[in-house]
């Protein structure tokens, strides 16, 4: 197989289904605030959690990963519009593998880990009509 054929070779698959709510009336503020779960397949559970038997050590037994629940989801994000174009943003997320099919992985060196950001959105192009008219 070629590199350019190994591009779109099978990873392994994912699910993700989530509950939301979006509050889009908070006096020019949007607030998002999401909760789930990400699910994989063997394949795809094995390039984060497999150790190979060759590639074991002392503190770092051999392990075969299972297919299942790889981490919850907690989500946030807010933004608010500074104008028909421009809006500025935030978001946060916590994701836990606290009760994950691999959170016994030698790999796992924390069971929870989050991430945060910050930007400015611009809305470039809008069509005449908006859907809804």
């Amino acid at each position: 197989m070629s590199d350019a054929d190994d591009r779109f070779a099978y990873r392994g698959l994912a699910l993700e289904p989530r509950i939301q709510w979006n509050h889009r009336d908070l006096a020019g503020w949007r607030l998002t605030v999401s909760a789930g779960a990400l699910l994989g397949d063997r394949r795809l559970v094995g390039a984060f959690y497999d150790v190979a038997p060759a590639f074991a050590t002392a503190a770092r037994l051999a392990y075969d990963a299972e297919a299942g629940l790889i981490a919850w989801r907690l989500g946030m994000t807010a933004s608010y519009r500074l104008t028909r174009d421009w809006r500025v943003f935030g978001f946060g997320r916590l994701d836990s593998v606290a009760g994950a099919a691999n959170a016994d992985s030698p790999l796992v060196s924390r069971a929870t880990g989050y991430g945060a950001g910050v930007g400015v959105q611009r809305t470039g192009m809008r069509s005449e009509r908006s859907a809804v008219d």
